[in-house]
Parts: C-alpha cells; sequence; structure tokens
C-alpha cells in the first residue's frame, strides 16, 4: 500500500474548458457550459422494470399512467418515465481524442439501451464445469447479435480482471474467450485438480472397517467423525473465503459501472452461489415459485454484514440486474447417488457417504433458491438446470434490452438505514414484472466518511481500484499524462526518486531506475466538494501511483494527499479548469511494467483508477507540466460539409 504524505496545495488550472466528455455527464441544457452546476443531495430513486407476456415476450408501449408505484405501501410519484427498446440500429460513440501518452479512464456511454455483462466466475466453478461452459460461450458468439454491447470479466481465485470492455465485435470477446484458461479454483472441492476434501476421510473408512466391511470399532466411528468434523469445518471455511472474495469482486465490478448511465444486465456464470448479492424484502415470495425465503441474508459469510450492504448500494446505484446462470448444466439425484443400493446397514462408509449426498444435495437447493432470489430482487432472471448456456445468455440479453426506467423522490424522508421495499403494479392484469425489490435508506446529506457513522468498508476501495489488472473504477473522472523524465539514452538513476517508495520485495525494487512524471486532471464534477459557513469550498483527494511489474508485483509506489480550500470568487474558475496534479515515480530500468494511477476523495470514498502499460509509451520525452481535462470531440453536425 502507497505510504501517504503530508497534506499538499494543489494548483489549478485557469483556462481549460469542459469538454463534450463532461457535458455527457452534465445536464442537457444549453446554458450548462456557461454556469457551474454544484451537485445537490437529491434522492433520486431509479427503478428499471422488465415486462413481459404469458409467452416471454417483452411487452411496449406502455404508458407513465399504466404504472402505480409504492415504497413500504406509501404510494410514489413518478418523476420520469422512459422506454427503452433493443435495437440493431447504433448510435456512433465518440472517444476522447486523446494525445500521444495520454490515458482516461472515460468510458463513452451509448444514449440509451442496456449494457451486458459476461461475468466468468472460476473462483465458484469447477474445471469440468469451465470447460463445458467456455464452449457454450463460444457456441453463443458465433450467432448474429447485432448491436449488442457487451463486456466480458473473470473471477480468478480472489480479484476480478476485465478480459474484454464494452464492445459490439463479437471477435474481440471471443478472443478475449480464447485467451482466458481453464484454471482450478483452489476454494472448490474439484475432482480433475485432484483428489477431493474427503478423501482423507475415505481412507480413515476404509481402514476401519477393514477388508470384510463388517463394521468398526468405537475407536474408529471416533476418528471418522473428527474428520467429518474436519471437512465441515474447511468447508465453511472456504465457503466464507469465497463470498468475501465474491463481494469483493462485486463492489469493483459496480464502481467500474458507476458513472455509465442505464442498466446492465449481468450475466453471472458460475458452478456455486455462495451468496445472494441482494437482502430478502420482509415479505413471503408469495407468488414466486420454487423460492426458499432466505432467512438470514448474511449466512456462510461471517462477520461481513458491513461489506453486504455497501455491495448491495453499489449494484442499486449503478442499476445492476443481475441473470445467475448455473454452469453445471442439469444435475439430477443421479449425480449424488440417489436410488443405489444401500451397503450393509452396520457399515460406517455408506452411512457417512449417505450423509454426505444428502448435504451436497441441500446445498444445491440452497444455491438455487439464492440465484432465484437474486434475480427476483434485482429484476432479472436465474437460468437453472439447462445445458444450454448458450440459450440462457442469448435470452437474458434480450429479456434485459427492453424496459422501462422509472424514478422518484421518496415521500419518506427518514433515512434511518433501514430495507426500504418497492412494489410495483400494472393497471393490465396477466403480465409479470421484473424490477429491483428495494434499497437501503442511508442518509444522502451524510458522507460515507462522517466521523458519526464510519463505514467499516470505505478503506478497501482504494484498495480494490489499486489492483493490479482489474477494471478501472470510473466515479471519480481523470486523464493522466505519462512521460519519461529523461530521454532513453540518458543514464538511469541509482537511486528511487524522493517520494518513491519501495515495494514489499527488495529483489523486485532493485536499482537502477527510470524516473517517470504524471500530470493528470480530474473532472471537477466528479469531485465532492463540502461549502463551509465562511463560503469556501473544500474537497480532500488522495493521489496514488503503484508500479507493477509483469507478474502483478509492486515495484514502486508514490502518493500524496491533496486538501482545496478556495472561496467561490476562486472556486468557479478552478471547477471550470479541472483538478490537476502532478507525481513522478521511479520504476527500475530494466523489465516489464505497468503503472496503476488512482485518485480517492475521501469526503465521500468515491475513487477512480487508470492502468498504464509503460511498453505503450510513444516517445516519452520530454514531460509536460499540465494537461486539459478529459475530453471528447464535438459530434459533427451532417448538414455542414467538410472542407
Amino acid at each position: 500500500m502507497p505510504r501517504r504524505l503530508p497534506t499538499l496545495l494543489l494548483l489549478f488550472a485557469t483556462t481549460a474548458n469542459l469538454s463534450s466528455a463532461s457535458a455527457q455527464l452534465q445536464s442537457r441544457d444549453p446554458q450548462a457550459n456557461s454556469i457551474v452546476t454544484l451537485k445537490t443531495n437529491s434522492n433520486l430513486v431509479v427503478v428499471d422494470v422488465v415486462v413481459t407476456d404469458k409467452s416471454g415476450n417483452s411487452v411496449r408501449n406502455l404508458q407513465r399512467s399504466d404504472f402505480a408505484l409504492e415504497e413500504n405501501g406509501a404510494t410514489q410519484q413518478i418523476r420520469n418515465f422512459e422506454e427503452h427498446q433493443a435495437s440493431p440500429k447504433l448510435d456512433p460513440l465518440f472517444l476522447p481524442n486523446l494525445p500521444a501518452n495520454v490515458f482516461t479512464n472515460f468510458t463513452p456511454a451509448p444514449p440509451s439501451g442496456a449494457l451486458n455483462i459476461l461475468l466468468i466466475d472460476t473462483l465458484n466453478t469447477p474445471m469440468q464445469d469451465q470447460v463445458y461452459l467456455r464452449a457454450q460461450l463460444l457456441k453463443y458468439l458465433k450467432a448474429d447479435h447485432p448491436g449488442t454491447r457487451t463486456a466480458i470479466f473473470a473471477l480468478t481465485n480472489a480479484y476480478l480482471s476485465l478480459l474484454q470492455s464494452f464492445t459490439t465485435d463479437p471477435k474481440l470477446i471471443q478472443a478475449a474467450i480464447n485467451k482466458k484458461g481453464v484454471r482450478a479454483s483452489p476454494l472448490t472441492n474439484d475432482s480433475l485438480a485432484g483428489s477431493s476434501p474427503d478423501t482423507m476421510s475415505q481412507q480413515v473408512i476404509d481402514r476401519a472397517e477393514g477388508p470384510g466391511g463388517g463394521g468398526a470399532s468405537g475407536e474408529a466411528q471416533r476418528a471418522v467423525a473428527f474428520m467429518k468434523q474436519r471437512e465441515v469445518e474447511q468447508d465453511a471455511l472456504q465457503t466464507d473465503m469465497r463470498a468475501k472474495y465474491t463481494l469483493n469482486a462485486l463492489s469493483q465490478l459496480a464502481r467500474y459501472l458507476s458513472i455509465i448511465p442505464g442498466r446492465k444486465n449481468l450475466i453471472w456464470f458460475s458452478g456455486s452461489f455462495p451468496i445472494s448479492v441482494m437482502p430478502v424484502a420482509p415479505e413471503s415470495p408469495g407468488s414466486r415459485t420454487n423460492i426458499i425465503p432466505v432467512q438470514n441474508a448474511f449466512a456462510g459469510v461471517a462477520s461481513s454484514e458491513v461489506q453486504f450492504r455497501y455491495t448491495t448500494n453499489l449494484l442499486s446505484r449503478s442499476q445492476v440486474s443481475v441473470y445467475p446462470v448455473d454452469a453445471r448444466g442439469i444435475v439430477g439425484t443421479q449425480d449424488f447417488g440417489f436410488g443405489q443400493p444401500m451397503q450393509s446397514a452396520n457399515s460406517i462408509g455408506p452411512r457417512y457417504e449417505s450423509n454426505q449426498q444428502s448435504n451436497a444435495f441441500s446445498t444445491l437447493v440452497a444455491e438455487q433458491s439464492t440465484m432465484r432470489e437474486m434475480a427476483y430482487q434485482t429484476g432479472g432472471k436465474a437460468f437453472i438446470n439447462t445445458n444450454d448456456l448458450s440459450g440462457a445468455a442469448d435470452e437474458a440479453i434480450r429479456n434485459g434490452s427492453s424496459y422501462y426506467s422509472l424514478s422518484y423522490s421518496p415521500t419518506d424522508n427518514n433515512y434511518n438505514g433501514k430495507f426500504r421495499k418497492i412494489q410495483i403494479q400494472l393497471q393490465q392484469k396477466g403480465l409479470t414484472l421484473a424490477y429491483r425489490r428495494g434499497y437501503y435508506a442511508d442518509d444522502p446529506t451524510h458522507t460515507d466518511h462522517d466521523q458519526n457513522k464510519p463505514l467499516p468498508t470505505a478503506t478497501d476501495s482504494i484498495h480494490l481500484a489499486m489492483m493490479w489488472g482489474t477494471p478501472e473504477p470510473t466515479e471519480i473522472i481523470f486523464k493522466a499524462s505519462v512521460l519519461a523524465a529523461a530521454p532513453a539514452s540518458a543514464a538511469p538513476e541509482p537511486t528511487l526518486a524522493a517520494g518513491t517508495f519501495p515495494g514489499p520485495n527488495p529483489n523486485r525494487s532493485r536499482g537502477p531506475y527510470r524516473n517517470y512524471t504524471i500530470d493528470l486532471a480530474a473532472l471537477s464534477r466528479t469531485v465532492s466538494f463540502k461549502v463551509t459557513p465562511d463560503g469556501h469550498h473544500h474537497a480532500n483527494l488522495e493521489v496514488l501511483t503503484i508500479a507493477f511489474d509483469r507478474d502483478g508485483t509492486v515495484v514502486t509506489n508514490t502518493g500524496n494527499t491533496i486538501s482545496i480550500d478556495a472561496p467561490t470568487d476562486e472556486f468557479v474558475q478552478q471547477y471550470r479548469g479541472g483538478i490537476q496534479a502532478h507525481q513522478q515515480i521511479s520504476v527500475p530500468a530494466k523489465g516489464d511494467y505497468t503503472l496503476r494511477i488512482g485518485i480517492h476523495d475521501l469526503l465521500t470514498d468515491r475513487v477512480g483508477a487508470i492502468q498504464v502499460p509503460l511498453r505503450d509509451l510513444k516517445n516519452p520525452f520530454p514531460a509536460i507540466k499540465t494537461i486539459s481535462v478529459p475530453t471528447t470531440p464535438e459530434k459533427p453536425d451532417p448538414t455542414s460539409s467538410s472542407k
């Protein structure tokens, strides 16, 4: 973790224009660029609703008056209403027009329509299921899906990685899947990766029974009981670890998607779902079938209730609907050995095996119930007991591509942190509605770092944002210029530059070094400012840079905290110009290294990050002092002719 240095005064640029990139994040009012508009703490709740008929087809052309919305039983006024339909016609996306060696985490968002995320979960999936899943995904990509914007992520062991950013080109997604190999998870029972966890217990059972299988002594029974208890504890520990890693990954994914408006369909392929990602609403499931009410949403995740809640809020704020897909395909009773003849009644082995089979079946039922509840609570759909994983992906994307967006301001202003239930009804009967069923009512005027309400997981956000190879969070939009401090022909430096610190492994951080300068500019609108009674605007940021080697090991790092204190008249110019900062970092002269640059808003715990492979730099000398805020070119006027 980079060391935090003393607070520095931030220097602002006074002559920079907010571009169309920032305009996409601001009001569509034509006067938006002529005045400074500060964000207000308006608690606007957005709910996406998928409406289908009895045949599962999308129902279109409904009106605002067709919907009735309640929160905890109280009628709410629908302030905004919009219908979104899947369309093969693509609107052009305008990427930032950046010079060489300038990088940004700005993601051009489509003006309408849903985004789709394929999550390949190898942490919770045995190898044999991964092989089949990979083949099914490639089959899905061979079909024609015009206009479908899709990104692909992988949850591998303890972290999330981005395999392919959003694209409509199936060849790019196919290349990402082909590049992603099959990997055994250390936290699942995987027969292809080696012995299953109960191998040792079975050996004890076999020895206890002896060659004749005529039963076991009391000592052998105690040994078997001990081994069984050991396996139960080991399984519980592994489940707990998988659940926590899964929550971390979902938090990272929600941050990555946070700045992009609109609905996101998360198609989550996994061989096991250790925890639901949404709390169960207080009411009975009612008409829902095959759903076992989860009495404790945090079961199986020891002491992680706060992290669960934090992840829930991130997913809700990012408008993520979950479509869990069981990568195990069709699982029948024969897979658990049910219906097979039992052996001797006094034999420990068969009784023990029967208990194991029963426990495995109970776990499967509970996981499938979790999948259904997860989909129900987030407005998605679960796909269980199907070998057609390709068809499941296609149906999930079609299901989530046509929807209605409703928003309202809650009439209840008592933000006590309790879970609030959302209920939507239609005048027309016989239709099925899918939408998120509630949210935690946290006070919008309190920051995550309120001293009176500390959030234990808040410090984890910057740790996750700065992990090598993980998605680049976009809660704070910025761009960075990365340049060499000296030409390649110059002799390397024998020591680290001031403010640069070595990584945990001295052998990886050994010199000589090359120095790189980093000049960054953050979009002011994505940074929070607190106004004090004297009219001053305050902000506190943490700027970090970490250098990783090709194996993802930290070699060097630097960082500093920034305090902003500006009166109103100065703040207007500073807000327009963007927030700028400068850093320098030393990297070993020999080797292949990547920089991870991050900004952390200490008032709200929001983060942004960019990952820059140094091999991608082009003629990185000389360095420049400042750069402007993130920009994108204006859309061309189709009626004008080019000269």
